[in-house]
């Protein structure tokens, strides 16, 4: 995430701008990538963006919508929609990790993690966004914030060869 999407989540919390509301507004971008094109594209004026944003989205995050535009930030708003999510769900008391793995972990083992997040980082709950990789060969890489804990067979193996390499 970027230090401008990480603002601008800010303003829609100090505005108390409903989560579902924004996340209904990167849907429509997401379904129709003309409109994002089009929002973002410096040849149309300003009056005609806000005559499609009036039009298509609700009046409630409608100013918002316009001054992404006007500031040339429209294309981030995917980045915005995650780091208010990050508010919001720091505000309950969630923590957020994402959990990459050689293979599908069953659900007991996902308990277990999501269990020693919580007494770890002093957390209400965990959400856990679990991703296959199978490059990773083996164990997993578990990354908190801006912690990053590796223990795949991989990792180890890049590990060795930089002691190897070293000597």
């Amino acid at each position: 995430m970027t230090y401008i999407a990480d603002e601008y989540a800010r303003v829609l919390h100090e505005l108390n701008i409903r989560y579902e509301l924004y996340k209904d507004f990167a849907d429509k971008l997401d379904m129709c990538p003309e409109l994002l094109t089009a929002l973002d594209n410096p040849t149309f004026s300003s009056h005609q963006k806000h005559k499609v944003i009036d039009t298509l989205f609700d009046k409630e995050i409608a100013a918002f919508i316009k001054c992404l535009c006007g500031n040339g930030r429209i294309t981030f708003y995917k980045d915005v929609l995650e780091a208010y999510r990050t508010i919001l769900d720091n505000e309950k008391g969630i923590l957020e990790a994402d959990f990459t793995t050689a293979f599908v972990p069953e659900d007991e083992e996902l308990d277990r993690i999501k269990s020693m997040l919580v007494k770890k980082y002093n957390k209400n709950d965990v959400s856990l966004r679990v991703k296959q990789d199978k490059s990773l060969m083996g164990g997993f890489v578990l990354k908190v914030g801006d912690t990053e804990y590796d223990k795949s067979l991989k990792g180890a193996i890049n590990n060795m060869k930089r002691k190897l390499e070293w000597r």
